[in-house]
C-alpha cells in the first residue's frame, strides 16, 4: 500500500511538471493578444487566461501560461521581443485626477509636464508597426533664465532612440528617420524637426516576430567571385589534360616496349632451335 501510494505521489508529481506553468501575468488583453502571437509564430501554444478584479470596477486583467517543458523557451522569446512592451507615463499618469490637493512649484510643474509630454510622443511612436521601443527626450530652455542679450533664445531640442524590427532579411526599417522627425516636431510646441535627432537600432533577437533568425553572410561581388573561379577551373583543366596525356604516352610505350621484347624473345628462341 505504500509502494502504491509513494508511486501514485510520483505520477502527480511528473504530472504537474508537465502541466500548465504561468509566465507572465497583469496584461492588459492587447498585450496578452500580442504574446500570443508571437509565441504561436514560434510554435509555441500558449493560453490566455482572464484575471477578474477583486476589488473595485477594474478592467480584468489576463496571465499567459505554456506548458512547463516549453516555459524557459517561451521566457526567451518574450525577453527577445521585448514583450509585454513597457508604457510609458503620460498626460494621465503624470496628472492624476486625485492629486489636486498638492501644490508643485514652477520646476516641479514644468518636469511633470515634460515627462508626461516624452510619454505621449514614445506611445505614439510605439503604435507605428515594427517599433519594438521608443525613448524620447525632450530639452525646453526656460525664457525666464538671464541670458546674454546679443545671444537669441535657445530652441527646443529633441533626442529620440527607436528600436525597430526589419520589414526584410536587409535590415531595411519599417519608417524613416526623417519621418520620426517630423512626427516629433509635429506633436511639441515650437519644435522644428532640423532640432530632433534620431537614432535608429535593428532589433536582432534569435527569435523576431513573424520573422525567420536574421544572419549576414559576407557575399563576394560577381565581379570579383567570377574570375577567381573562371582561373581555377582552368588549371584543373589543364591539371586533367597533362596527366591524361601522359598516361596515354604510357600507355603506347608500353605497347612498343611489349612488342619489342616479344620480337626479341621469338629471334632468340628461333636462334637456340636452329
Amino acid at each position: 500500500m505504500t509502494k502504491t501510494l509513494a508511486l501514485l505521489l510520483l505520477v502527480l508529481t511528473l504530472s504537474a511538471c508537465q502541466g500548465e506553468q504561468e509566465i507572465i501575468s497583469h496584461l492588459s488583453e492587447t498585450e496578452a493578444n500580442e504574446v500570443l502571437v508571437v509565441l504561436d509564430s514560434q510554435k509555441i501554444t500558449a493560453v490566455k487566461v482572464p484575471v477578474v478584479a477583486k476589488t473595485g470596477n477594474k478592467a480584468p486583467t489576463f496571465s499567459i501560461t505554456v506548458r512547463g517543458p516549453q516555459a524557459s523557451d517561451a521566457l526567451r522569446i518574450l525577453v527577445d521581443n521585448h514583450l509585454p512592451r513597457q508604457k510609458s507615463a503620460g498626460l494621465g499618469e503624470v496628472y492624476p485626477s486625485d492629486n489636486s490637493s498638492l501644490i508643485p512649484s514652477q520646476s516641479e510643474e514644468k518636469a511633470k509636464f515634460l515627462r508626461a509630454m516624452q510619454g505621449e510622443v514614445e506611445n505614439m511612436l510605439k503604435v507605428l508597426p515594427g517599433i519594438v521601443e521608443a525613448r524620447v527626450v525632450i530639452v525646453v530652455p526656460d525664457p525666464n533664465v538671464v541670458r546674454d542679450l546679443h545671444a537669441g533664445a535657445p530652441k527646443a531640442t529633441a533626442s529620440v532612440a527607436v528600436v525597430f524590427n526589419p520589414v526584410d532579411s536587409k535590415g531595411t526599417p519599417p519608417v524613416k528617420a526623417d519621418e520620426i522627425k517630423f512626427l516629433v516636431a509635429s506633436a511639441v510646441e515650437d519644435l522644428s524637426s532640423q532640432a530632433v535627432t534620431v537614432v535608429m537600432s535593428q532589433n536582432l533577437p534569435s527569435t523576431l516576430m513573424g520573422l525567420p533568425k536574421l544572419v549576414k553572410k559576407p557575399v563576394k561581388p560577381p565581379e570579383e567571385a567570377a574570375p577567381v573561379s573562371m582561373f581555377r577551373d582552368d588549371i584543373l583543366m589543364w591539371l586533367f589534360g597533362v596527366l591524361a596525356l601522359a598516361g596515354i604516352l604510357l600507355g603506347i610505350f608500353g605497347i612498343i616496349r611489349n612488342r619489342s621484347l616479344r620480337d626479341q624473345l621469338t629471334k632468340a628462341l628461333n636462334a637456340h632451335s636452329g
